[in-house]
């Protein structure tokens, strides 16, 4: 268990040193970083990389912004399972 909470530890703030990397060395502004992690998520969990991540690092993945889209993706997929395209497209 402890080492649950370590490695959420070290892979959030592995994040969070990405972030400060792009305000410091690359002058990004706040808005920029945080739509640069969102990308970065989203071609991660597009790619099938996120939830081994997720799996893998807990909570030190799933609270930094770069989850947001994956979360997203993941209701949006849920619901798509739920219902056909055909049976949406047949009552219009």
């Amino acid at each position: 268990m402890l080492m649950n909470f370590f490695w959420a530890f070290v892979t959030g703030g592995l994040i969070c040193v990405l972030g400060q990397i792009l305000f410091d060395v690359f002058k990004l502004t706040p808005a920029h970083t945080m739509s640069f992690l969102v990308v970065l998520g989203a071609i991660a969990g597009g790619l099938g990389l996120y939830q081994p991540f997720i799996e893998f690092a807990g909570a030190g993945a799933t609270v930094p912004i770069c989850s947001l889209v994956t979360l997203y993706f993941r209701s949006t997929a849920r619901i798509k399972n739920k219902r056909s395209c055909r049976y949406h497209y047949r009552d219009l």
